[in-house]
């Protein structure tokens, strides 16, 4: 999967964010070249997927090197990509009006990937739509702490960080997926979650929603 760990920077190469350890953050980038390599492999069949970590790179790895600078003690994930966030930003429950103003990631331009559908176009930050589920995670933290505070001892993550749609160019989320390529998505989710609490010890994990919460409970039982 060399195409996709060319696509991931190295955190040193982030030259405008201080890290306090930029292992913690490359570690994670890592784990994450090794996720979506596994994900490209798996036949699709008529659905589309869309892979923010790919073309929506440079937010992404500037989320990731800004805020997974130290080991944290909250792991807050979400299930997956969803349209009108983190498959637009790359940055997960990646609401764009989040992303610019409490996040602090402006002005990326994102390369839309040349098989997407129709109805479900990528048009980063000029995005008009609201995320609601990323909405409504951030402007509750936005409205009780600032960003710093908050960072310094959570981190916000995504289950399974693509998003797949079906040939009417609707969100197909993993819980509906096809029964053969969903237990297969699981297998590799399951271990890139794994490495993420493996790098960032939290003591706390928080699942947003039902299924991110069985999955999750099933992944980090041991």
């Amino acid at each position: 999967h060399y195409f996709i760990q060319s696509n991931l920077r190295p955190c040193n190469e982030m030259a405008e964010v201080p890290l306090d350890d930029p292992n913690i953050a490359q570690q994670i980038l890592e784990s994450e070249s090794d996720l979506v390599a596994a994900l490209e492999r798996h036949d699709k069949g008529k659905l589309t997927m869309y892979n923010p970590l790919m073309y929506a790179v440079d937010p992404h790895c500037s989320y990731v090197c800004k805020f997974a600078r130290t080991e944290k003690p909250v792991l807050f994930i979400g299930m997956s990509a969803t349209p009108y966030g983190m498959a637009q930003t790359g940055v997960p429950l990646g609401n764009l009006k989040h992303v610019k103003d409490y996040l602090g990631l402006n002005n990326f331009k994102i390369k839309p990937p040349k098989d997407t559908h129709p109805k479900m176009p990528v048009t980063g930050w000029q995005t008009y739509r609201s995320d609601p589920e990323g909405d409504k995670f951030w402007k509750f933290f936005e409205a009780r702490y600032g960003i710093k505070e908050f960072t310094r001892k959570c981190y916000v993550t995504t289950y399974c960080p693509v998003l797949y749609v079906d040939e009417q160019g609707k969100e197909v989320p993993p819980p509906c997926l096809p029964l053969k390529l969903r237990s297969k998505i699981m297998s590799v989710c399951d271990m890139h979650i794994i490495n993420v609490v493996d790098i960032l010890r939290p003591s706390v994990i928080v699942a947003i929603g039902g299924f991110a919460y069985e999955q999750v409970s099933h992944s980090t039982k041991s």
